[in-house]
């Protein structure tokens, strides 16, 4: 295709009191090859000098990086700075990057240029590399692809019951996509009632709708590095506990989101009972695993001449 195809990029990255790495996340915006980006960075009432990070950014590059907060300073949580972000936007695509994380500098333009090539596509997703060395030259970095064949088209509903959490292959991760700011407004964004300690599967939540309502192209690329740290919030959830009532809330609201949508797909719908099961039908589910158990360990028996 000759034809330019220069849209406008909004970079959601909403933070937390996350000083300690906010600086280096901006820094990777700024330094990307594809250069028609704005960035809205989302102050979630932060007690720390990430404000002042953020505001310091926004002066310097007044019209390009755009400060913004919750009326009072308030902290509402990710999904809900996320779709104050989202709301802010005005570029034709969308793209999310945390507050930890980084990107190579050809982050942006490989996609948009993938975009540009599948025309059809409203959503690209690429392998993530789980950063482990930052903290640690020694400790090996992680590549991570979405669990489908790769640098291929998907059509709706394809990759819901392909994908974690309803399928067994890895899922996307915020920081490795990119989609168009209209399927964001079809489909309505994150859902705020996702927070606290229910707040594991916030990002699933969009993740799953872009499964059922975008055309999504999974590229073998991998510019984007999603940190791994044992403060993080999700670290700190796993670890208080809240790992299966997280879960437990998330396939709720989707066997809720499914209905009101009149999703009735047979592949999602078995994955969606399945998963529920050791939550509805906990006996059941026991004695099912043991009974797949025992025939796992049974050997094959010769048939004799």
């Amino acid at each position: 295709m000759n034809e330019i195809f220069n849209p406008l990029v909004s970079i959601i990255t909403p933070f937390f009191n996350g000083e300690l790495y906010l600086h280096e996340t901006i820094e990777s915006v700024i330094h990307q090859k594809y250069t028609n980006w704005e960035l809205i960075l989302i102050d979630d009432g932060s007690s720390d000098n990430s404000t002042t990070v953020a505001k310091f950014y926004s002066q310097k590059f007044a019209g390009k990086i755009f400060y913004i907060q919750h009326d009072h300073h308030e902290n509402k949580g990710a999904s809900a700075s996320r779709n104050l972000g989202i709301s802010k936007a005005r570029g034709e695509l969308v793209a999310f990057l945390d507050s930890d994380d980084f990107w190579l500098p050809e982050k942006l333009q490989t996609q948009v240029a993938l975009l540009q090539e599948h025309p059809q596509a409203t959503v690209s997703c690429e392998a993530t590399k789980y950063w482990n060395s930052w903290s640690d030259p020694q400790k090996k970095d992680v590549k991570v692809k979405v669990g489908v064949e790769e640098d291929k088209l998907y059509h709706p509903p394809v990759l819901a019951s392909k994908l974690y959490p309803l399928g067994r292959g890895p899922g996307f991760c915020n920081c490795a996509l990119i989609v168009k700011k209209e399927v964001l407004d079809k489909i309505g964004g994150f859902d705020e009632d996702f927070v606290g300690k229910n707040q594991l599967y916030e990002d699933q939540v969009l993740f799953v709708k872009l499964y059922l309502h975008g055309t999504v192209y999974i590229s073998s690329l991998c510019n984007n590095f999603y940190r791994q740290r044992p403060d993080s919030l999700m670290h700190g959830l796993y670890a208080q506990g809240y790992a299966q009532k997280g879960k437990y809330f998330f396939l709720q609201w989707l066997e809720n989101y499914t209905k009101k949508n009149n999703i009735s797909d047979k592949d999602i719908q078995r994955s969606l009972k399945k998963a529920l099961m050791p939550y509805r039908r906990p006996i059941l589910y026991k004695i099912t695993r043991k009974i797949k158990s025992a025939f796992r360990k049974l050997k094959p028996i010769n048939n004799r001449p």
